[in-house]
């Protein structure tokens, strides 16, 4: 009996459903047969918006739906204050079996669920994007596809939600393929040259490159600042580049708020700010100087813009407005920091440093490619966010890594310039060794270091007299002290003041008193013998 009922309530809440489509829908459902290859949910569903995340009948019925098609977001806008866009449509499959079809999307979705209407009551199929683990195997592809599967000779009702990234809603042209059109859409993409994939995956090696570079002189030079950051740089681009190919998939089921499209966007502001403090250790900023104290307080505008890009959407206008000001203007202020630098670069371009300047300059020219049409919003006062297109990318990448290749060539230069300042620094001090050598063997000649290691002033020596084996040298005061050693070997170490004028004396003429006929008078009144034949 119960089962009867049961069944008796699904057909009639089946035939409301049924007469309320055919009634007040604004659309027909969607027909597919075996001859169809695919549908635009252009102009074949409906659009509504809204910030209720519970998908039930109740919920959706109560929705205010208008036609979705091109001019659907100029003719029924989307509030600021409602994140989520519900697109609804009714596929009748009048195929003898069951059928597989795919929902695809023309461009990048950051989130997309898809519900069937089954029993009254609405049951998940699948999603993409943002926040959703299993579709990431389709985003690699970047197909962004999900199943449909449709019974045999039925109508099925679904809606799909779409959510709000960076404060503004995407929506794509959506469409419905068959089997047997997707798999030759996918067979062709497979076999067609994936220029960017390539181009993506070169880049990547080439930072690794330069962060096994960084590295090394991290190793082998000991930890610096300057070459810290540039190997933070350098992986960060490598995270970066393989989350753009999905070549890592960060989001998993313990984390699965965390994106690819968050940690793409996290690491392009943590980027940021690493290159701001690697200029800071390049540059050897002053702490009072404008650069640096410029430089470390926009960093946190880029903390600030990471934060707002986390944040889960705030359904406050002023909130709003307040943050995508900050979204929009972020591109204008990464050009105006790159000027900055810039303008330090020119007035700094000595030795290595030309070479960054040539670097920055390069930048600059992307910065200015995407800053521009960001400016000209701001003027225009319109609140939209502008998605940077695949060339303008393609062209940061490409400034970027030529910027990087310039600081490659900085740090070359410069280990070059170190090294011929050593080598002139090590030369200069083997003169000043030399000199002191000099300096010190002049000293050394004012004074005599006896065989006892007795070092006596010269200007003190009065005369020194034999006695046998030992050497008794005067000095001023009449004072003696007595060595072991010989007259001829002491003479050749005394300067041309000391004459030999007796076998057994040598005297300093600095020092003679009076001379007459058989001996000298010293200053010391000390008499000192002289030979027949001595003269001075």
């Amino acid at each position: 009996m119960m089962s009867l009922l049961q069944k008796a309530k699904k057909i009639f809440v089946f035939g409301i459903l049924l007469f309320h489509t055919l009634v007040f829908s604004q659309i027909k459902n969607i027909v597919f047969s075996s001859k169809t290859d695919s549908v635009s949910l252009y102009n074949n569903a409906e659009i509504a918006y809204t910030n209720n995340v519970e998908v039930t009948l109740e919920k959706v019925s109560q929705l205010d739906f208008k036609v979705f098609n091109k001019n659907t977001k100029n003719v029924f806008p989307v509030p600021d204050t409602l994140q989520y866009a519900v697109i609804k449509f009714s596929i009748h499959n009048n195929q003898s079996e069951n059928s597989k079809i795919y929902l695809t999307a023309k461009d990048t979705v950051s989130y997309l669920k898809c519900y069937e209407l089954a029993d009254s009551n609405y049951e998940f199929v699948g999603g993409t994007g943002y926040a959703y683990f299993i579709s990431q195997a389709s985003i690699k592809n970047n197909h962004h596809q999900l199943v449909i599967n449709l019974a045999k000779n039925s109508i099925t009702t679904f809606v799909i939600y779409i959510k709000k990234y960076k404060y503004t809603l995407k929506i794509p042209e959506l469409q419905l393929q068959s089997n047997k059109a997707y798999l030759t859409e996918v067979v062709e993409n497979k076999s067609s040259f994936n220029f960017y994939l390539v181009f993506t995956t070169i880049i990547a090696g080439f930072q690794l490159a330069l962060l096994l570079f960084g590295l090394f002189k991290i190793y082998f030079y000991g930890f610096k600042k300057i070459y810290l950051f540039f190997s933070l740089i350098c992986f960060m681009f490598i995270l970066f580049y393989l989350s753009e190919i999905n070549g890592v998939v960060y989001e998993t089921k313990y984390l699965p708020f965390f994106t690819n499209d968050m940690v793409y966007d996290a690491l392009g502001d943590l980027y940021i700010i690493a290159f701001n403090f690697l200029i800071i250790s390049f540059f050897d900023l002053d702490k009072k100087s404008f650069l640096y104290k410029f430089l470390t307080r926009i960093s946190f505008f880029w903390l600030l813009l990471m934060f707002i890009e986390i944040l889960p959407f705030v359904p406050n206008k002023i909130v709003i407005v307040i943050f995508r000001f900050i979204l929009n203007t972020s591109p204008i202020v990464d050009f105006i920091t790159l000027s900055c630098i810039f303008y330090y670069a020119l007035n700094h371009r000595n030795g290595y440093r030309k070479y960054i300047f040539v670097g920055i300059f390069i930048l600059m020219i992307s910065s200015f490619e995407i800053a521009f049409p960001r400016f000209l919003n701001l003027i225009h006062l319109s609140p939209n966010w502008i998605k940077i297109s695949k060339s303008s990318y393609l062209l940061l990448q490409i400034c970027d890594n030529i910027n990087f290749c310039f600081f490659f060539i900085a740090f070359i230069i410069k280990d070059k310039e170190i090294s011929l300042e050593k080598e002139i620094l090590e030369i200069e001090h083997l003169k000043k060794v030399e000199e002191v050598k000099q300096l010190k063997k002049l000293v050394e000649k004012e004074n005599i270091i006896l065989k006892d290691k007795t070092k006596i002033n010269l200007d003190q020596l009065v005369y020194i007299k034999a006695e046998d084996h030992y050497l008794n040298i005067f000095t001023i005061g009449k004072k003696s002290h007595l060595v072991r050693g010989k007259l001829t070997d002491i003479i050749k170490e005394l300067p041309s003041n000391f004459i030999n004028c007796h076998r057994s004396y040598i005297v300093n003429k600095n020092h003679i008193k009076k001379i007459q006929f058989k001996f000298i008078t010293m200053v010391d009144n000390s008499e000192v013998p002289v030979s027949r034949g001595f003269k001075i």
